[in-house]
């Protein structure tokens, strides 16, 4: 088995990338979270770098390049169980040149001015939430067939919330983190964004599978039981988008309102 730094080197040749410098470039625009001189450090083998730094060049690669730069890292921390990690025969490193990675890139926190500029229309938003879905990069000319899509595309991009390369579009990030509502605006935007959500199904013609509404009085002491169960269920959704990334083909809009009050009688 190869070592981090070997299997990145190897990585970054089938990739296209002759030099550190240039693939350093593509990883950072894609979240990579270190600075150049740290990351030839990495692919010479002079520093460890953490879990939380792999995991950020892994979610930049497509899947079998990702496992192999994962196995090797973990030979790497574990030498003296390397025999656990290594693979009768190796999987071969698929030439992705021209066809981009098909797991985006890691968590990655938007702007206040990112924030607004996803609420200036539905337009910019359903395309944002299309983009961080996409398991791999769009061709541009695809993404124009959606009405008004055009204009959201150079807004995005403007504001590095989308990343070009040649003829396709990808997401700067597949988990972007919104800013907490602590002021006016932001509180708006988010009210928007509600909205918006609910119009995403009909944007996309989306399947509706189930549509339930309940009304029902019940002891207070149920409704932490209830609630908790919710947070199982949204858990279960998350697991089934992580944990099983070849075969998510499926996107799923899951919409959860639990009220509470009083009323007569």
């Amino acid at each position: 088995m190869s070592t981090l730094g070997e299997s990145l080197v190897k990585i970054r040749l089938e990739l296209g990338h002759r030099t550190a410098k240039s693939f350093f470039k593509y990883l950072e625009s894609r979240s990579l979270e270190c600075n150049y001189q740290y990351y030839v450090k990495i692919e010479k083998n002079i520093v460890s770098p953490s879990s939380n730094l792999v995991n950020q060049i892994a979610k930049a690669l497509d899947t079998t390049m990702a496992e192999e730069l994962i196995k090797s890292f973990c030979c790497d921390q574990f030498k003296s169980f390397s025999y656990l990690f290594e693979s009768e025969t190796s999987s071969p490193i698929k030439d992705q040149t021209k066809k981009g990675p098909e797991i985006l890139q890691g968590q990655k926190k938007l702007t206040d001015k990112q924030v607004h500029v996803l609420a200036q229309n539905k337009d910019h938003y359903h395309l944002f939430l299309m983009m961080t879905l996409a398991r791999r990069p769009q061709e541009i000319s695809e993404l124009e067939s959606f009405k008004n899509f055009k204009k959201a595309i150079i807004a995005l991009k403007n504001e590095g919330i989308l990343i070009q390369d040649e003829k396709v579009i990808s997401a700067a990030s597949s988990e972007f983190v919104f800013p907490k509502a602590e002021t006016e605006s932001l509180k708006n935007h988010y009210a928007l964004f509600d909205q918006w959500d609910k119009d995403f199904e009909e944007k996309f013609s989306l399947e509706n599978i189930l549509n339930k509404m309940m009304i029902r009085r019940i002891s207070p002491r149920y409704l932490n039981l209830i609630q908790k169960q919710i947070e199982v269920l949204q858990d279960v959704v998350r697991i089934s988008d992580e944990s099983d990334i070849r075969h998510n083909n499926q996107v799923i809009q899951l919409q959860i309102r639990l009220s509470k009050g009083n009323i007569p009688g």
